[in-house]
């Protein structure tokens, strides 16, 4: 698996990928979707290849990584960010802080790390 070169630890990802599959009860279907959707089989592999707790979490709730791909949900989340965002941005000129549109609210800028 190409996807397993890339990850820190390929012994515990294929390990953890094993408990997974064996967990999620669904081997068929998990199969298709990691065959048809690379970005989502790196971003499994990734995870179980980097984080045992992680991967431990996972193995215990398999449908946690059904929600953390599940593309309503992720667009949800990018529209509160950027509701956020714009509402900051509103906060700020009203004040003495950065412009709307500066290099401290723009991606990179000093908001780059948070996570709602």
């Amino acid at each position: 698996m190409e996807e397993l070169r890339s990850v820190p630890d390929a012994d515990l990802a294929l390990t953890q990928l094993g408990r997974f599959l064996d967990a999620a009860h669904a081997r068929a279907q998990i199969y298709a979707v990691l065959q048809e959707h690379r970005p989502i089989l790196q971003l499994l592999t990734r995870i179980l290849g980097t984080s045992r707790f992680l991967g431990e979490i996972l193995i215990r709730e398999p449908l946690l990584f059904e929600q953390l791909t599940y593309a309503s949900w992720v667009e949800e989340r990018v529209e509160e960010v950027a509701v956020f965002r714009h509402r900051l941005e509103e906060a700020v000129a009203g004040g003495t802080g950065p412009a709307p549109g500066s290099a401290a609210l723009s991606p990179g800028g000093a908001f780059a790390d948070w996570n709602p």
